[in-house]
């Protein structure tokens, strides 16, 4: 890039608009935080379809009347809006297609209850059997003629599983998350079972590159045996195939995903890896020019300003964006002070 010509005039072009910007000023202006827009749209998308069960509309109508009357409160009056007490939320769902969406996750006073329930399970579940099963596998694979470094993994990931096992049937089973929720234990091990689904896709994914990669570098060695001796250009390298093997595998992570995901049965997790899928396809790079497209300045300024003739000015009071009403100015005129006479 140091004897490129397109730098070169890329160069040249800002620093000629540098020196237009100093003698007679140019528009300053940025597309603003464009990832962080892209990904409150995303989440729109993803919860875009979702309708209200009917049995619990009364609930979602209480609440939103709720909302009304705080937000109502907010801008006629100075009192405090926190003293009624909310009505729950729903967080129950369907889909177009009548699939039942269960959102309590995203209760955080659910989940904080939770939390010591879910820690003394992990705390039980962990004691008493690790060091005797570990002894056990580790016995099973030398004697089939395994390395170290195979047995060192396989026992891993077979503990790893069993412990996996012993914690998921322990928080299905569970009595007092049962009580607390009903249904909240399968809930947190289907949501689990998720995590641990799309992070096997990321690895997946990450060892078929590391695969690639190690093949490219032996071939480059074998064909260019002295220009693989530069780090940088073998780093240029690299980095080109690193940015050609995202862009060719770009929705890999997530149909490897939403596949994983069937195999266990969570249809709740395929449901929105399939609309987050559709929206990096269809939707991800229409918006990304159209927000670009929005532009701010990247320095503002601010004046003090003096009005003239305030009586021919008219104040309006809006209540709640829909109705307003005149506010009546009174001038206060100012008096000299009149000394007292002795």
């Amino acid at each position: 890039d140091f004897f490129s010509l397109t730098e070169a005039a890329r160069g040249w072009g800002n620093g000629l608009w540098n020196l237009l910007d100093i003698l007679i000023g140019v528009p300053s202006t940025s597309s603003d935080d464009i990832c962080q827009k892209l990904q409150e749209e995303r989440m729109r998308y993803l919860v875009a379809e979702l309708d209200i069960k009917p049995h619990l509309k009364r609930e979602l109508n209480a609440y939103c009347e709720y909302v009304k009357i705080q937000c109502h409160g907010l801008l006629t009056s100075k009192q405090k809006t926190a003293e009624l007490r909310p009505p729950p939320i729903p967080y129950r769902y369907q889909t177009p297609k009548g699939q039942d969406i269960d959102l309590r996750l995203f209760n955080k006073d659910l989940m904080n209850n939770s939390m010591g329930i879910l820690y003394n399970i992990l705390d039980r579940q962990a004691k008493g059997w690790h060091i005797e099963m570990r002894a056990k596998l580790i016995r099973h694979y030398q004697a089939q003629g395994l390395n170290n470094d195979d047995i060192s993994k396989r026992v891993s990931q077979d503990i790893l599983d069993h412990y996996l096992s012993k914690v998921f049937t322990a928080i299905t089973t569970n009595a007092e998350l049962e009580v607390l929720q009903p249904g909240l234990g399968i809930l947190l091990v289907n949501q689990a079972k998720s995590v641990i689904a799309m992070m096997k896709a990321q690895q997946s994914l990450r060892k078929k590159m590391d695969e690639h990669k190690e093949k490219l570098v032996n071939h480059l060695k074998e064909t260019y045996p002295i220009k693989s001796q530069i780090s940088d250009w073998m780093k240029e390298k690299m980095q080109f195939f690193e940015r050609d093997f995202v862009r060719q595998n770009l929705w890999t992570v997530h149909e490897e995903a939403i596949s994983l995901c069937e195999e266990e049965g969570l249809q709740q997790t395929v449901y929105f890896l399939r609309r987050d899928l559709n929206f990096i396809k269809e939707r991800e790079a229409v918006l990304r020019k159209e927000l670009g497209r929005v532009k701010i300045p990247t320095q503002e300024y601010s004046f003090s300003t003096r009005i003239w003739l305030p009586q021919n000015w008219i104040v309006r009071k809006w209540n709640f964006g829909t109705r307003s009403e005149i506010i009546e100015t009174v001038f206060r005129e100012s008096k000299p002070l009149q000394e007292n006479s002795p």
